[in-house]
């Protein structure tokens, strides 16, 4: 399995493909992972002078740490390309160490990790997967990193090569799978296996003081953005609300993460003011988890621009955490449908400051309700977002990619097998 993120990191994709590893090495599977040293969300190395490589074990899992070069500017086309290619390279030299493998799991983003796939495939023939949590090409273009121009239209064509090349193509979604089809992949090399739950202790109960360091009372309304602060994001929008709402003494804030806006926030916080909005690090789990108990709201934000190219990872935290849900996204994404289907909580247009204050209102009014929004979010994500049924749907490509050899391909059923993974 090759990536750029893997524990301890604890946000954004990292915690999935650790949970996929530690899964099927517990089943007798001899897995290496290849992965970056520790450095996200911060964009920062977490460890001092990092080597080149290194190898470790992670509750059994043989752990590869490269080490590509970090961007200086993670929002900037050409550092993230760069970062994006190193990342590929140095995963490739590092996947020459590893003896024969079977199966390939490339994790896309960056779709450079496929390199692997692209290269030794012919080599070795192992079975060649990309799992898919994002299309990079088309998340580029929605925060506007590049216009749908000659660059993107060079970034999906790329993209495009590695998802041919594959045996199969692993999306997280319905809507992720349409969209290949879109653009002209065969869609009997996508299977769809949604992201699962992270339910371990996230619906704890409230923990009156942690409210009270925030500076929230009992009779407060706290809405909470967890994760990663960056362009898809747009978290400026939820201060521009808190500005508009400094003379409602009943509504508070909390954005509780890092990335590369948080230093922008921070500073757009002080130049207002705002003293009903407050900024805290990436916390602890145990803290992490008391936080979201502790909430009363889970906000959702992102650009207008982001409607198919992602499924927030937060999104199944929140609904895991049985709180209800503001969402500030595209009405038509994947999130809204979610938020929607479930009936746990509001959808409001994005970067629309006065919207999401209307948001905010309309909770408020349903104040009383708020604990019955929470538990559909919980039983929703329960029913649609197992990990056990998710991970069970590897169990099964995995033997199916296994059983490939150099002359036959793994017989694989069109996407959407997985209708209980919708949307």
């Amino acid at each position: 399995m090759v990536g750029q993120s893997y524990a301890p990191e604890p946000t954004s994709v990292g915690p999935y493909t650790t949970d996929l590893a530690e899964h099927l090495a517990q089943l007798g599977h001899d897995v290496t992972v290849i992965a970056a040293f520790p450095h996200y969300p911060q964009w920062r190395w977490q460890v001092d002078r990092p080597p080149f490589r290194l190898e470790e074990s992670r509750n059994g899992v043989p752990v590869r740490r490269i080490r590509p070069v970090l961007p200086r500017i993670p929002s900037q086309t050409l550092w993230r390309l760069t970062f994006d290619v190193s990342l590929g390279m140095t995963a490739l030299i590092e996947s020459l160490r590893v003896s024969k493998p079977d199966v390939v799991i490339c994790i896309s983003p960056p779709v450079q990790t496929g390199l692997i796939g692209m290269v030794r495939w012919p080599l070795r023939r192992p079975a060649f997967v990309v799992q898919a949590h994002d299309l990079p090409s088309q998340a580029g273009a929605a925060v506007g990193m590049y216009r749908q121009g000659w660059f993107y239209r060079i970034a999906t064509a790329v993209e495009m090569a590695f998802y041919r090349r594959a045996d199969c193509v692993v999306v997280i979604s319905q809507r992720f799978a349409d969209k290949l089809a879109q653009l002209g992949l065969d869609a009997k090399k996508v299977q769809v296996i949604a992201n699962w739950g992270r339910y371990d202790g996230v619906a704890g109960e409230p923990s009156a003081a942690a409210r009270a360091e925030l500076g929230v009372s009992a009779d407060q309304l706290l809405a909470v953005h967890t994760g990663n602060m960056g362009e898809k994001q747009g978290l400026k929008n939820v201060v521009h609300a808190a500005d508009l709402m400094q003379d409602l003494p009943w509504a508070r804030f909390a954005l509780v993460g890092d990335g590369p806006q948080s230093s922008h926030l921070r500073a757009q916080i002080a130049d207002r003011g705002l003293q009903n909005l407050v900024m805290l690090p990436l916390q602890s789990s145990d803290r992490f988890k008391v936080l979201l108990a502790s909430s009363d709201v889970l906000v959702l934000n992102q650009r207008r621009g982001v409607v198919d190219s992602v499924v927030p990872s937060k999104l199944l935290t929140y609904m895991a955490a049985g709180k209800p849900i503001l969402a500030a996204v595209h009405p038509s994404s994947t999130a809204a449908e979610i938020v929607e289907r479930a009936a746990c909580g509001i959808v409001v247009e994005p970067e629309n400051p006065a919207a999401f204050v209307e948001g905010m209102i309309k909770l408020r009014q349903q104040q009383a309700n708020l604990a019955e929004l929470g538990a559909r979010a919980r039983q929703f994500a329960e029913e649609h977002f197992s990990r056990e049924k998710r991970l069970h749907d590897w169990d099964v490509l995995i033997g199916e990619l296994g059983a490939k050899t150099s002359r036959g391909s793994p017989k694989l059923e069109p996407a959407g097998q997985y209708q209980d993974a919708k949307p």
